[in-house]
Parts: structure tokens; sequence; C-alpha cells
């Protein structure tokens, strides 16, 4: 089935700013992959935002986009050091220091910067299509033909440096 068709395929994207922190803690963003006709839709409506003269019009559109392929996050705490109130869908909520962020899409321009707001855009949505080459290269690994020759390379001495 066509990974656009599956609701249930995703992939996740860590800010390069929380890559450092250990795995079960690196707030992720978790994105569903999109149709090519989606994705076209979404280049229109950003060429038409980027034409736009109002920040604020292009910034909204800027969310709008990354929430139609946004379906949530995951270890997403407030940090800030001071109680924050967001949206959680049954209305308004305070969220204190320490406390996990849950997820909703009205959330996210209250959460991220512009910077961060860009990089989601560009690597979390697009960065599906690094994820469908990954799916790709690890279905078409012969494990039997790899690792032979990779077995083969260790045992064999290395002549790179014979003639130097």
């Amino acid at each position: 089935m066509p990974l656009a068709l599956d609701p249930n395929q995703t992939f996740e994207y860590v800010l390069e700013t929380d890559r450092e922190k250990p795995k079960g803690k690196q707030p992720t963003f978790v994105f569903r992959f999109r149709s090519v006709e989606q994705w076209a839709a979404s280049e229109r409506t950003m060429t038409m935002a980027k034409e736009s003269s109002d920040g604020d019009e292009y910034l909204a559109t800027l969310c709008e986009v990354i929430n139609e392929g946004l379906t949530g996050w995951k270890n997403m705490v407030n940090e800030s050091g001071s109680p924050i109130t967001l949206d959680v869908g049954s209305g308004p909520v305070e969220i204190k220091p320490g406390e996990k962020i849950p997820y909703h899409p009205d959330n996210l321009k209250a959460i991220v910067v512009v910077g961060e707001l860009l990089t989601l855009y560009h690597s979390g949505l697009k960065g599906g299509l690094a994820v469908v080459e990954d799916l790709k290269k690890s279905a078409s690994r012969s494990p039997s033909s790899t690792d032979e020759s990779a077995a083969d390379a260790e045992a064999e001495p290395s002549t790179a440096n014979a003639d130097a």
C-alpha cells in the first residue's frame, strides 16, 4: 500500500538542537506521509504566502501547512521555567514547568521559534522523502550477499598502502 494512503505510516523528526539529548527524552515531531497531490497543494499555498507582504499571514500559513502533515509529538516538556497556557482541545490548560505538553495542532506556534518552524517545514515535512529512501534501501538490501562481502573484506588483508 502506498505510504500516503496508510494513516498508520508515520515518521519522526527531532530538531537538531535536541539531538544531543538522550533518545527517550528528545522532543520528537511525528508526521504522516503526504501524497504528491498534497505536496503540490502545499507548495502552491506556500508560494502564495511568500508573495504576501504580511509576515503574520505567512507564519499562520506555514503553521497550517505543517499541521497538515503533523500528527503529534513525543517528549514535549515545558522547560521554560514558568507556566504556559495552551489549548489542549477542550480549552486552555496551564502547563507547569516540567510537565509534558499534550499535542494539539494550535499549540505548534506556541512552542517553537520561527527558525524551528521553518526547519519543520523544510526538514520535517520534507524529511519524509529521506525516510522513503531509507525504507527502499533497507527493503532492497540482500543480507546474504552484503554480509558475505563484508565478511570477505574483513578477512582479506588491506593492500591500499602496499605500494607506498
